[in-house]
């Protein structure tokens, strides 16, 4: 017969180990689940285009459209390494040209201590500063939405988000 571990097993198909890439194991959701979570809150089920805006020293910038072409949301990574020793560079990024409808911005961070976070050894990740995974994959906790400021000047807008090394923010817009 099949047991729970076994099923498991099979599920994370790199065994139960340690491993850094699994998204879980019997006790813990793992980092990369949250990764993935991520990801897929930024895509949303709202919007029909995406994009990538710029990749420049480490750091990559997408945007998700609706179909009406309208921005819904820039997702900002920092894949600069950090490994939690020396000291965690903050990179300031400026999203420039932005549609002049754009009224106000929040931002969602995706954070942990390190990139070689191990969330068994006591490690945590967060998203939006305070949501976190159960060991059923259920959310505890609520995300935090930090707010944006957008400028305006010469009939477009801007925003200007700092992001650390081996660290993610999703930016929502509204109009």
């Amino acid at each position: 017969s099949l047991t729970l571990n076994r099923l498991l097993s099979n599920i994370s198909f790199h065994g139960m180990g340690m491993q850094a890439y699994c998204f879980w194991n019997t006790t813990v959701v793992n980092a990369p689940y949250y990764g993935a979570y991520f990801v897929s809150q930024f895509l949303g089920d709202d919007g029909t285009a995406l994009s990538a805006l710029s990749s420049d020293s480490g750091i990559a910038t997408y945007a998700v459209y609706s179909s009406s072409s309208t921005l819904l949301r820039a997702l900002i990574y920092n894949s600069n390494y950090y490994d939690g020793t020396g000291t965690r560079t903050n990179t300031t990024i400026e999203l420039n040209g932005l549609p002049s409808t754009i009224v106000s911005a929040t931002a969602v961070r995706l954070t942990a201590t390190d990139a070689t976070v191990v969330i068994e050894e006591g490690n945590e990740v967060t998203i939006g500063g305070g949501m976190v995974f159960g060991s059923g994959c259920e959310v505890d906790g609520n995300q935090v939405k930090e707010s944006v400021a957008v400028s305006a000047s010469g009939g477009s807008v801007s925003v200007s988000v700092s992001v650390r090394e081996s660290e993610a923010v999703i930016i929502d817009f509204t109009e």
